[in-house]
């Protein structure tokens, strides 16, 4: 009896063992899963951040260079923008009180950007404070009081482009937008970008093209 006794004893701590080594092998193969799926979806979140802080970089590099000249050309533009397939570039040339001078749209044409403007005003967040007198120019009385201006470029990518995992969920644009005060409170542009600007004159009445 002592020695059945014995032996169930060891039998049962034998199956215990088993149990707990299924149990273990188990809750580490759920945690290796684990650990390559937070892997995989840091990586794509660092590739995207990558590319958001290349597009962060050029915008910023257009708009300080722009922003210097009192007169922008086409060529001297074409030479700023570096406009591939996957990439829309949209330069304004914004007053202190939000009316848009010009707007100038570099890309394929495919409207990637979600753009803040209304009719002739920029409604996004301007770095400076409007100007005492903001009018909209209606008639003679109503003149801007803007005393600077600011170039505002944004730069979109698509991102079907982008060879991630199946963990996130990307937005079909990465829009960046980088804002940079002009050293003239307008500035010009050649005849050729004239053509290009996406703007509505006076006598088109209100409205963007954008």
């Amino acid at each position: 009896m002592i020695k059945s006794s014995f032996f169930k004893k060891i039998a049962a701590a034998a199956s215990g063992l088993h149990r707990e080594s299924g149990s273990i092998a188990v809750e580490t193969a759920l945690g290796i899963t684990f650990l390559v799926s937070t892997a995989v979806i840091l990586s794509d979140m660092h590739q995207i951040g990558i590319e958001r802080e290349r597009l962060e970089a050029g915008a910023g590099s257009i708009a300080v260079n722009a922003a210097q000249q009192p007169k922008l050309t086409q060529y001297g533009l074409n030479a700023l923008v570096d406009a591939s397939l996957d990439t829309e570039v949209i330069i304004m040339n914004v007053l202190q009180s939000g009316a848009v001078q010009w707007m100038i749209r570099r890309g394929d044409g495919a409207m990637l950007c979600e753009l803040n403007v209304e009719g002739k005003y920029f409604t996004g967040e301007l770095p400076v404070d409007p100007p005492e007198n903001s009018g909209e120019g209606n008639d003679e009385s109503d003149v801007d009081g803007s005393t600077m201006s600011m170039i505002v470029v944004d730069v979109c990518r698509r991102t079907a482009g982008f060879e991630l995992g199946k963990h996130l969920r990307l937005p079909r644009v990465i829009q960046v937008e980088n804002i940079y005060r002009s050293n003239n409170r307008e500035i010009k542009l050649d005849e050729a970008l004239e053509e290009e600007n996406l703007m509505p004159s006076d006598d088109d009445g209100e409205g963007s093209n954008a």
